[in-house]
């Protein structure tokens, strides 16, 4: 006897548990009640009760793509259990805590919460990110008060929440740059920027990165203008007595140590001098290539060609000797295209850039 009442027992017990998962699963999928689109709550009733009070809290202004924290409300009615969606025109939403469920880029409770007294405010947190572009973005939101019995009656009530709006901005850009040239000459290189407007500019940091290993190594800092609305034009020169990378980048970083990379560039190689122990002329070039170089290089080197995308497109050795020394080749022996390449000459440990238009 006692067997077969555990038995009836265990079994109404797992049928409420099989119930109360298909109430929680119906439940978590409940979107589109929001005046975005839908009607409401209308499981519940179809007529909104104004007894029931929903809203929303948060930043009322963000920047592009950045993400505020809000939280929405729910007050009055039977203020047993309490659920909610909230919907939006623009942005994305995301969760904070178990307490929500993001379905479609809705959010709807992930189970009823109880209510700890009739007077008590239920509220859910969630996380909203602002659009890439500026503009006026809206949260919609709706509330559910019930009393709690897991069936939609007649004796739970909702509401629609006032919209509301969010103003999203353009991003604060904290350095807006116009220009960021290298320029080679006989005496050295040149690197030149241009900043249209700053904001909290702490400083700029200038490094370079040889061709081949695509490491960047610091070179200079150059204090920036803090704040400020007009145009101004940064430069200094990197003698050739320095040792010359082939390609710079401008660093910014703000007051509050934030670093953004600006731009990067490489040299220009228009020119026929000696920089650092190697000249590659003419420049265009269309039919011979000469290279001239010197700096006392003594030991068996080579002379590499690459692309843009770093491909190595010919090598030749040489055997450097102390003084002025030359190669010259012929662009049709060595099947370069006309395009805009790197010149590498390589000669132990050190190696020298310069850049070369081909046209054929």
């Amino acid at each position: 006897m006692k067997k077969h009442f555990y038995f009836i027992l265990i079994s109404v017990s797992l049928g409420f548990f099989v119930v109360a998962f298909s109430t929680f699963s119906h439940r978590v999928k409940r979107i589109n009640c929001t005046e975005l689109n839908g009607a409401g709550c209308v499981c519940h009733g179809v007529i909104a009760n104004d007894s029931v009070k929903t809203w929303v809290t948060g930043p009322a202004q963000l920047e592009a793509n950045q993400t505020g924290i809000y939280r929405v409300y729910l007050a009055g009615g039977p203020a047993l259990g309490g659920g909610h969606n909230v919907a939006v025109r623009y942005g994305m939403m995301s969760t904070v805590d178990s307490f929500s469920v993001l379905v479609d880029n809705e959010l709807t409770q992930a189970m009823p919460l109880v209510f700890p007294s009739r007077l008590d405010t239920l509220h859910w947190d969630f996380a909203y990110t602002a659009p890439d572009t500026a503009c006026i973005d809206t949260l919609y939101s709706c509330g559910l008060s019930t009393n709690h019995d897991g069936a939609p009656d007649i004796g739970d009530e909702w509401s629609y929440g006032p919209k509301f709006p969010i103003t999203v901005i353009p991003k604060v850009v904290p350095v807006e740059l116009i220009s960021f040239t290298v320029d080679l000459r006989d005496d050295g290189l040149i690197l030149r920027w241009v900043t249209a407007t700053e904001t909290n500019n702490k400083e700029f940091v200038i490094e370079g990165s040889n061709f081949t290993n695509g490491n960047w190594e610091f070179i200079r800092r150059l204090a920036g203008n803090g704040t400020k609305s007009s145009p101004t034009h940064y430069s200094f020169m990197l003698p050739s007595t320095s040792r010359i990378q082939p390609f710079f980048r401008l660093k910014q970083i703000d007051l509050d140590g934030t670093v953004r990379i600006l731009k990067s560039v490489g040299v220009n190689g228009n020119n026929s001098g000696l920089v650092n122990g190697i000249s590659v002329y003419p420049n265009p070039v269309k039919d011979k290539l000469s290279i001239r170089f010197s700096s006392g290089i003594s030991v068996p080197g080579a002379i590499k060609i690459y692309n843009l995308t770093g491909a190595l497109l010919f090598e030749e050795k040489i055997q450097a000797e102390t003084g002025i020394n030359f190669f010259e080749k012929s662009i049709r022996s060595m099947d370069l295209p006309s395009a805009v390449m790197l010149v590498e000459l390589n000669a132990g440990n050190e190696r020298y850039f310069s850049k070369i238009v081909i046209t054929k």
